[in-house]
């Protein structure tokens, strides 16, 4: 700015100059500085060409109006020149800087031309490239753009698209809704969306999801529509697929002869880590000590869904019926509930078991109980249930049969052993009195035959000695005395004892506990005679509850160090007791205070036991209120 007015002030200063010099007249000088205002207007600047617009009416005041050399204007005729000047030089320098906006405006408008024509060329291409169908419409919804991609697909020309023609590349089955939810978006100025199929140049038809928004004004009205078709055909098969196979599973699931239940353990979950956060580690004591945390535990678990088979076997019309806490089925089977618990407590993923279950209608039912927990959901336990009632019932009534056949089995072979001995002893025992008759007669004589008595009576000897010899190798014969001794893991051979018992517990409502002892202890052995011991010992406990009428059967089990070289296993339970008159008499063969008992099962597992260099004895010292069984073995030696 200030170098174009050193520019035009120099100019100017050499015209008014020049005019001066050749001494022109009034209107010569007045044209001439008219011309260089004129030309100075074209320098940009309009402040410019206005102030020298001024300073020529100035110059031409003081130089060539008279009085010269002065400001002072002589007459009206002047001053109306001098008006005119000024009025004619601004006129013309406003008109030259209109003439010159034009163009500049028209410069610019030529450029933005040419930037408008390359950015639609640039947006055209990027819509053709656009990896999805695009389009628009009036704001009647007349089809007036698409890209080719569109084209390309359906084999069309642009012009059989325009309007409503994009129609007719719509499936027949699809083309009535596609059409009805399009001319409702554009009734309601609402936003658009469908999945139909067009079909392809090559008579493919493919599905794709339409979409579209209105364009609004400033005043609200539509004035365009925008819209997309992104092609979703493999997307479809995959979901239908999904689909497919979800109803064959499901099919699966629901008409599988087992049940299927889901349970939400969410709430059992939220329990067992309070436990954790309490520092609580072994939750047998502790449940224990809080006999009502089984019950609130198992609120914990809710059914959620299960399937027909699962329906029919508790009784139910529909799944409504047996969604809800799991408290009410495991009232037969509260013990497997504790294990259960036990189990998630230590991070299983799989629990498995025989047990009971109490349906809908109040009926008991014998399960195979199998629950797992899928790792993709953590809160969540499938169950799967097998009715084996009847199995098991027939499988009872085998039980009796063979225990009745056992029974008769034990019968006939006492008998057969007590003929057995009694003929083997009868020879003896004969010639004995007929040897002992005749050392009386001997005796009689007078004088007595000494010598006869003296052979007599060692006829006597040999026969008692050859009794005596009869009797023992019948008694090595029952006892059985080989036998194969190894080390064993004392808690193990128990917990081996009571699966074997597991049928008997669950059919006798009994719950057992075993508390294994801190460290592992190893006994030397025969496994099946230990065994022997266990089952003898909870069976006479289970049988002594039953014959009692005990309301809650309790057995536990636990073995502890009785000192460095002896284990101790103790069995209790929480029956009547031990009758102080019995007490004695425990052990003894055929001594027993149940109905139907042979009194033997006690007497072997006192053989067993002092076999294996151990000692035997009951008492009524149970913590659980009953009788306490109490045997030790030696350690296996070698063990610390």
């Amino acid at each position: 700015m200030a170098a174009l007015a050193l520019i035009g002030g120099a100019v100017f200063a050499g015209i008014l100059f020049g005019c001066v010099a050749l001494d022109l007249s009034f209107v010569t000088a007045a044209f001439v500085l008219l011309i260089a205002v004129m030309l100075l207007s074209l320098l940009e600047s309009f402040v410019l060409a206005v102030c020298f617009s001024v300073v020529a009416v100035g110059c031409l005041d003081f130089f060539f109006v008279e009085p010269r050399g002065t400001f002072i204007v002589g007459n009206d005729h002047d001053i109306a020149a001098l008006a005119a000047f000024l009025a004619t030089s601004l006129t013309v320098t406003t008109l030259i800087g209109r003439v010159r906006g034009l163009g500049e405006a028209r410069r610019r408008q030529a450029g933005l031309l040419d930037r408008t024509a390359g950015s639609e060329a640039r947006l055209r291409a990027a819509i053709d490239t656009v990896p999805a169908i695009v389009w628009s419409t009036q704001a009647d919804g007349g089809n007036d753009f698409q890209n080719q991609r569109l084209l390309s697909y359906a084999g069309y020309a642009a012009e059989q698209a325009v309007g409503m023609g994009w129609l007719a590349m719509i499936h027949p089955d699809d083309v009535q809704r596609h059409a009805a939810a399009w001319q409702d978006a554009v009734a309601n100025g609402t936003s658009f969306e469908c999945e139909s199929r067009l079909r392809r140049f090559d008579g493919e038809y493919r599905w794709f999801l339409a979409r579209a928004e209105p364009l609004r004004d400033e005043r609200g009205t539509i004035v365009k529509w925008y819209g997309t078709n992104i092609d979703i055909h493999d997307r479809r098969l995959a979901e239908q697929a999904l689909r497919d196979s979800e109803q064959r599973y499901r099919d699966v699931v629901r008409y599988m002869p087992i049940g299927l239940v889901q349970v939400d353990v969410s709430g059992l979950l939220k329990i067992v880590q309070g436990l954790r956060d309490e520092g609580v580690e072994d939750l047998g004591a502790y449940m224990d000590a809080h006999p009502d945390f089984i019950r609130r535990a198992t609120d914990g678990f809710i059914v959620e869904a299960a399937n027909d088979h699962t329906l029919r076997m508790f009784g139910a019309r529909d799944v409504s019926e047996m969604t809800g806490p799991a408290t009410r089925y495991w009232g037969a089977s509260f013990d497997t509930a504790r294990r259960l618990i036990e189990g998630r407590f230590r991070g299983e993923e799989v629990f498995y078991e025989e047990t009971k279950l109490t349906t809908l209608d109040g009926r008991v039912i014998d399960v195979v109980f199998a629950a797992a927990r899928p790792s993709a959901l953590a809160d969540k336990s499938l169950v799967g249930l097998i009715d084996i009632t009847e199995r098991v019932r027939a499988q009872d009534m085998l039980n009796r049969v063979q225990a009745d056949f056992a029974h008769a089995a034990r019968v006939a072979m006492l008998g057969e052993l007590t003929a057995s001995i009694a003929h083997e002893v009868n020879q003896p025992l004969a010639a004995i009195v007929a040897n002992a008759g005749a050392g009386l007669r001997w005796l009689d004589r007078d004088p007595p035959d000494l010598a006869e008595l003296r052979e007599v009576t060692e006829s006597i000897v040999a026969d008692a000695r050859r009794a005596a010899d009869i009797i023992g190798r019948v008694r090595a014969m029952a006892a059985r005395q080989a036998t194969e001794r190894a080390p064993l893991l004392l808690d193990e051979v128990i917990r081996e004892a009571l699966l074997f018992l597991q049928r008997e517990i669950q059919m006798r409502g009994v719950t057992v506990a075993h508390r294994a002892a801190a460290a592992a202890v190893m006994v030397r052995a025969d496994r099946t005679q230990l065994q022997q011991v266990i089952v003898n010992l909870a069976v006479n406990a289970m049988q002594a509850m039953m014959q009692a009428g005990t309301g809650e059967r309790r057995i536990v089990i636990g073995t502890t160090l009785a000192s460095t070289d002896a284990v101790l296993c103790t069995v209790e339970d929480s029956g009547p007791g031990i009758d102080p008159a019995d007490a004695d008499r425990l052990f003894d063969s055929f001594f027993t205070t149940r109905e139907g008992g042979m009194g033997m099962g006690l007497r072997i597992c006192r053989s067993i036991v002092e076999a294996h260099g151990g000692t035997i004895t009951a008492d009524n010292g149970s913590s659980e209120g009953g009788a306490r069984f109490s045997f030790t073995l030696p350690v296996a030696p070698g063990m610390p």
